[in-house]
């Protein structure tokens, strides 16, 4: 038998898998561009998953506009505290560590992964990063999430 994959259907391929697979086949995984040291990528199930979670979380309006700075457009300078914090609701702004760990929390409950990390916070332009893969995939299923209406089934039921 033989198998032929292309760097589209490993690009596709949730991160595990793909980890797995280039293990398995005795090959280094390839470092992308994207990749920020110390974040975790997400594949399309468990950004969709991190979503839910932080829809039903008790803090899910502020965490989902923390979310939706972190996925910020590739190319553009990751988002600084301070942006950050205007991006949340009036009057939570001095919560916004704890928003941020809490981001961690359920990204490593999503995957299963003690210490798992969605950002990571860059010291020499002070600012918090994620994975480019992980914004790429929260920058399409945001709209799709805000799109959703009463007759629609949320993301995550379909």
């Amino acid at each position: 038998m033989q198998l032929i994959l292309s760097e589209t259907d490993l690009e596709k391929m949730p991160p595990e898998l793909r980890r797995s697979l280039l293990q398995y086949l005795g090959g280094a995984e390839r470092k992308t561009d994207g990749a920020e040291p110390g974040t975790t990528a997400l594949g399309r199930a468990q950004a969709t998953a991190l979503l839910r979670e932080v829809s039903f979380h008790r803090d899910g309006k502020a965490l989902h506009s923390l979310l939706k700075r972190l996925a910020s457009k590739e190319g553009a300078e990751p988002p600084t505290r301070q942006l950050l914090a205007d991006a949340l609701p009036a009057g939570t702004q001095k919560n916004l560590q704890r928003y941020l760990t809490t981001l961690n929390r359920l990204t490593a409950r999503v995957l299963k992964q003690r210490g798992a990390k969605l950002w990571h916070f860059r010291r020499a332009d002070e600012s918090y990063a994620v994975h480019s893969a992980t914004g790429k995939v929260l920058r399409d299923l945001i709209p799709v999430l805000a799109r959703s209406g009463k007759a629609e089934e949320p993301l995550w039921e379909g």
